[in-house]
Parts: structure tokens; C-alpha cells; sequence
């Protein structure tokens, strides 16, 4: 009512929305439900895109679906945790779900494929970057390092469900060989970082032992 007053009262003046409105329909097609800051979402909201049309559907062969993210919101861009989830008809299936920066996967998240494959881990400007593990359709489990989205540095890649000797692994098997293989990544990890801190460490003694020769 105050936002309808100020406007007749002052119709040349624009009209700063904040605070939680009701659902808002964009002329091309999705809504947004949740917090406004300045005309800008802000906090936590639901945003969906434009629904699909069936002529939409038949020209694909594999159609995108009516995605829709749940989760913060900071000044128009997705930040702070959230989800993405993809819609086809009535089959409703996650997406990504994990932190966001600057309307980007970055930070810790967990993202499903199409094609079957699952990866939970570190993520920079919606690329793997960092510690992660990736299952894959086959069965097969990778653990370990990654940058700007490929494999990169320390890891283990465990290749279907048989790994050596024709000895047949189950599912638990795998996960509890994959922990396994993880804590040994990160304390490889650590014992790396810890020689480069020795070796920095032992440079800056002997550079400081060659100044003072030279005094």
C-alpha cells in the first residue's frame, strides 16, 4: 500500500521494492518468490525460468527442462548455499546443490550429471578446482586434486568394480577404499606444503647468514 501511495503521490520518482514480496512473473516467463533489496534479489528466494512448450520438447532430443534455483541470494547473483534443480514435465531432478559466489558454483558442492556421474568437492568459477571425488556411471571412483575442471596433481583412480587379482568389490567396499584414499591425498597433501614451508624456511636462514657475512 505505502509503495502504491508514493507512487501516486510521486510518479516520475522510481520505486525502491525491499524486503519480501509476493511471487513476481517476468514478462518473458519464470517468476521469483523471496527478499528484494533495491530492487534486486537479495536473501533467500526461489527463481524459476520460462516454462517449456511441448513444441519445445519435440525439437530436442535431449531438452533442458524449466530449471529452478532455491537458495541466497546477494544483489541479483546467486551467493551464499543454494540448489539448482532441473524440471522435464513432472520428473524433478537435482541439478548442483552446494555454496555460490558472484552467480557462481564456487566454494563446496555436489553436482549430478546426465550421463550418471556424480562429483562432490571444491569448485572455482563453476569449474572443479581443488580436493574433489567423481563417481562415474562405470563404476569407477577418482579421489584427488583438480584444476579449472580436469584432473590435476595428486589423486587415485579406481576403474570399475574389479580393481586387481579378479577380487570383486561392492559399493561400501569402494566408498571405504575411496575415504582411505582420500585422508592419504590430503596427508600427502600436507607433508608437501610442510617441505615447501621447510624449504622456504631454510633459503631465508642461509640468505640471512649471507648478509651478515657480507656486513
Amino acid at each position: 500500500m505505502g509503495i502504491c501511495v508514493r507512487r501516486f503521490l510521486c510518479p516520475n520518482k522510481p520505486v525502491c521494492s525491499t524486503g519480501c514480496r509476493a511471487t513476481f512473473y517476468y514478462p518473458g516467463g519464470g517468476s521469483y518468490t523471496g527478499y528484494w533489496l533495491c530492487n534486486k534479489h537479495h536473501g533467500w528466494g526461489t527463481k524459476t525460468t520460462a516454462e517449456r512448450s511441448a513444441a519445445y520438447y519435440a525439437n530436442k532430443k535431449q531438452p533442458q527442462g524449466q530449471l529452478i534455483y532455491n537458495g541466497h541470494w546477494a544483489q541479483g547473483k546467486r551467493q551464499g548455499c543454494g540448489s539448482m534443480i532441473r524440471k522435464r514435465g513432472t520428473d524433478m531432478q537435482t541439478v548442483y546443490t552446494g555454496q555460490w559466489y558472484d552467480d557462481m558454483k564456487c566454494g563446496e558442492g555436489k553436482q549430478f550429471y546426465p550421463d550418471g556421474c556424480v562429483y562432490f568437492g571444491c569448485w572455482l568459477r563453476n569449474r572443479r578446482h581443488g580436493l574433489g571425488i567423481q563417481w562415474y556411471g562405470d563404476g569407477s571412483i577418482y579421489v584427488g586434486e583438480w584444476e579449472a575442471d580436469f584432473k590435476h596433481g595428486l589423486g587415485i583412480h579406481f576403474y570399475g568394480f574389479h580393481i586387481c587379482n579378479n577380487i570383486s568389490f561392492s559399493k561400501i567396499q569402494l566408498m571405504a577404499i575411496a575415504t582411505r584414499a582420500i585422508f592419504h591425498v590430503v596427508i600427502r597433501m600436507a607433508r608437501v606444503s610442510s617441505i615447501t614451508c621447510i624449504r622456504a624456511r631454510y633459503r631465508r636462514a642461509c640468505g640471512r647468514m649471507i648478509m651478515r657475512r657480507h656486513h
